[in-house]
């Protein structure tokens, strides 16, 4: 599976490319060994550090992967997550947090 948002296997690391209209970002998640609330993936981007990823389990017991990642050349940090498509790929998803309404 090849294309935009999608992150595929690539030996123990994941890579995607992630376009956006005012981003563009080859990302490497690299293992870090590490398991519960500590990240499972460190996210580089041109070889700088810029966020990681937390292995996730949702009410199904089907596993995620949540992203966070932040730059100074971000507007704000962006929060992702990944999910497993038929074929093995992870599909990444975004949605834009809602607005409290005022009481």
């Amino acid at each position: 599976m090849s294309g935009f948002n999608v992150l595929t296997r690539q030996g123990s690391a994941l890579v995607a490319r992630l376009k956006f209209l005012k981003l563009d970002l080859q990302l490497v998640l690299e293992p870090t060994g590490k398991t519960g609330d500590q990240p499972a993936f460190e996210i580089t981007s041109g070889g700088v550090k810029i966020g990681a990823a937390w292995e996730k389990t949702d009410r199904n017991g089907v596993v995620f992967y949540s992203m966070t990642m932040d730059d100074p050349s971000f507007d704000a940090p962006l929060n992702v997550s990944a999910f497993q498509q038929p074929g093995g790929h992870y599909e990444i998803v975004w949605r834009r947090p809602r607005q409290q309404e005022a009481a």
